[in-house]
């Protein structure tokens, strides 16, 4: 973000202004910082530099508070193309030959040797035998939602509205879940 070391001190009524917007408007700022990064996180750090860049050119608002919030806007998406500029997020490149520059990595299985690994037959039994004890319209209605079928869709296979699919989908889980827990 800004690393600018430069600005004056705030005066009291600018303080105070900018706590006023800041009460205004932080959680629309948030929300479209969200909206404009897709992280949670990444969009509190690009507001917090809004902010920054607010109480460095607040003098610069001539409009009343209540019609701030399209500059704070504009502050929040330079913020964000900042933030995304190429220079900032360019890798470092490493030279993986040289022993100093390389970093030992933990020994720990792959992750698609996990994966691949055979399932432990003690779970996938308990589970079909927990299945198997589900009156028949719960077990069709879990194993087609299982399987990525929509609400929608399995309403239309067995015959019931989608309040019936999602009732019983999550009656059925929450026996399996009490099943397994035991």
């Amino acid at each position: 973000m800004s690393n600018r070391t430069d600005a004056l001190p705030l005066t009291a009524d600018t303080a105070a202004r900018l706590d006023r917007l800041f009460r205004l408007y932080n959680q629309r700022l948030v929300r479209l910082a969200r909206n404009l990064t897709n992280d949670p996180a990444t969009a509190e750090d690009v507001v917090m530099d809004a902010w920054v860049r607010a109480g460095r050119s607040l003098h610069q608002l001539v409009s009343p508070d209540a019609e701030a919030f399209a500059w704070l806007a504009v502050l929040t998406r330079h913020a964000v193309a900042d933030f995304y500029k190429v220079g900032r997020n360019r890798e470092i490149p490493r030279d993986w030959a040289d022993a100093v520059a390389s970093f030992p990595l933990p020994a720990a299985p792959a992750a698609e040797d996990i994966v691949l690994a055979e399932p432990e037959p003690e779970l996938s039994e308990r589970l079909a035998a927990a299945v198997a004890t589900l009156p028949e319209q719960d077990q069709a209605v879990l194993l087609l939602r299982a399987d990525g079928m929509p609400y929608a869709a399995v309403a239309g296979h067995v015959g019931r509205g989608d309040s019936y699919v999602y009732a019983h989908f999550h009656r059925a889980v929450g026996q399996l879940r009490l099943a397994l827990a035991g």
